[in-house]
């Protein structure tokens, strides 16, 4: 559905913006996206909307386990391994708390390479 494509592509900047003024609506933005994902099914975006919602678990709920274990969920599902956003915000944001720095430190350093090569420096 093209309206739904359309949402997720617009609660995506919401969720970026959200997190970074630090509103009170990051989660319900990171929940809204997996909940049009689970009713209508996977988007390329998915994986993102996943990530942020495992973010929001870890940071605002203040529950490391239940963000981590979404984390993994929303790397199980990226269709590419070429999406810097999901990288950065899962191991800088999320996995950090749970793996020491030297496991994480590849992937950190592959979404950087990544995010520079496709010139979205934001992410990387």
């Amino acid at each position: 559905n093209e309206n739904k494509i359309k949402a997720i592509n617009f609660l995506l900047m919401m969720t970026i913006q959200c997190y970074q003024q630090k509103s009170r609506f990051f989660p319900l933005v990171a929940a809204r996206i997996v909940s049009i994902t689970l009713q209508y099914g996977m988007h390329e975006k998915s994986a993102f909307g996943f990530c942020s919602f495992a973010l929001s678990y870890a940071t605002v709920f203040k529950d490391m386990s239940k963000g981590y274990k979404l984390g993994k969920y929303a790397l199980a599902i990226t269709t590419s391994k070429n999406i810097p956003e999901v990288y950065l915000m899962l191991y800088g944001g999320v996995n950090i708390w749970k793996e020491p720095v030297q496991a994480i430190l590849p992937e950190l350093t592959h979404a950087y390479k990544i995010g520079m090569e496709a010139g979205n420096i934001s992410f990387s």
